[in-house]
Formats: C-alpha cells, structure tokens, sequence
C-alpha cells in the first residue's frame, strides 16, 4: 500500500474529510489530495509527521509497505535504512563525539589526572568538556536534526536521528562523569580551607558548571531539565 493510500484509509476509518484532516495537520487540503492522489509520492518528512500526529499514530507507520508480486512474495522496498543511505557527514560527527567523550573518560578514570589537581584545575577542565559538550549538542540537535528531515526519506530520518540522540546522550553521560570526579574537590574547596574571595569563586565556579549542563541537557529532544 502506497502512502497516499495509507493515509486516505486512515482518514475515512476516523470519518475525517481531507479538509478536516487539513486543517488539523495545518497543511493545505491541495497538499493532502495530492499526497492521497499519488501525485505527490514522497511528500517532506515534517509534513507526513503533520499528518501522522493529526491521524494519532507514528511517523514511522506511514511508510510505504512491502508490495506483493502475483506469485505471492515481497518485493524489496525502493529505499530503505541500508549502509549506503547514510550520511558520511552525520557518521563522522557521532564518530567525533565518540572519540571526544572517550579522551573524557579516560581523564576522569585515571587517578593521577593532572585535570583534577585540584579545585581550580578540575573546574576549569569541567567547564572545557561541559563547554564543547553544549556546542556538539547543539549542532547535533538544531543544525544536523532539522538537516535529517531535509535530506532522508522517513524511515532514513527516524534512524539517523534516533542515533544521533543516542550519541549525544552517551556523551553527556561521560559529561556527568567528568562533573562528578572534579566535584569532591570543589565541595573540599567550599568548606574550608580558602579566603571569602576563593569561596565566593569556588561556588561561582559550581553554579556556573551546573547552569552549562542543564543547558546542554534541555537540548535534547523531549528533555526540559536535568
């Protein structure tokens, strides 16, 4: 079943007019006949998600569907989440961030790390990785996501983004890791042991590395606080 046809079949079980649908996905009623009629066979992945959250299901749902030969047997689709449809780009990104979070790791693992000397050392190394964390969460999320929809077919977009999401989510798990190893430090700093103008900078310092994580964390999708 084409897509047009699944979304037209899924209109008339839900006794909807293609201007009722229209207007509920905010599209255009020409725009939704010609996705029905087939005219328009690969419409832009935000509309088909329009579409979809207006008929109460999932993007993924309106894909096209294996067709039957006369024999009976599925033909492969036309395109589908194969090696050669991803990105070079996107792969070197998530393959960047990885390698980025992994140097993190390894820092926040040795004992004898000269990034967590001492207060100082170890927030300023905090901020560096929360730093470039927040810049690579967010060309992931408001630059290469919005990217994906432009230039991958649905059931592409979905993937590519999902994994994405998932690399960027790992890499703020290392994020956290490095926070937490620098943070007895800092507390140590906090309670004793240093001038009102050293105090008052060490608790700068501690405001200011929760405030860059919160803010990396509310980019990701469906992620307010953290």
């Amino acid at each position: 079943m084409e897509l047009g046809e699944q979304i037209a079949t899924l209109r008339e079980e839900q006794a909807l007019t293609q201007v009722e649908l229209a207007e509920a996905a905010r599209i255009s009623p020409s725009t939704l006949s010609q996705i029905e009629s087939g005219k328009v066979p690969s419409p832009h992945v935000g509309t088909v998600r329009k579409i979809a959250r207006a008929l109460g299901v999932e993007p993924a749902e309106l894909r096209r569907t294996k067709e039957l030969t006369l024999s009976g047997k599925a033909k492969a689709p036309e395109s589908g989440p194969t090696e050669e449809r991803r990105s070079p780009y996107l792969e070197a990104f998530k393959k960047y961030m990885a390698r980025r979070a992994s140097a993190w790791d390894q820092q926040a693992d040795e004992e004898s790390s000269r990034f967590f000397a001492d207060w100082r050392t170890s927030a300023a190394y905090a901020g560096e990785v929360i730093g470039e964390a927040f810049v690579l969460t967010r060309t992931a999320v408001k630059e290469l996501c919005p990217a994906i929809d432009q230039d991958f077919a649905l059931e592409d977009a979905v993937r590519e983004q999902r994994e994405l999401v998932d690399a960027v989510k790992n890499m703020l798990k290392v994020v956290d890791k490095v926070r937490a190893r620098g943070a007895p430090a800092l507390e140590r700093a906090i309670q004793g042991g240093i001038d009102h103008a050293e105090l008052e900078e060490a608790r700068a310092e501690k405001e200011q590395l929760a405030k860059e994580r919160r803010a990396a964390f509310k980019l990701l999708p469906g992620r307010q606080s953290a």
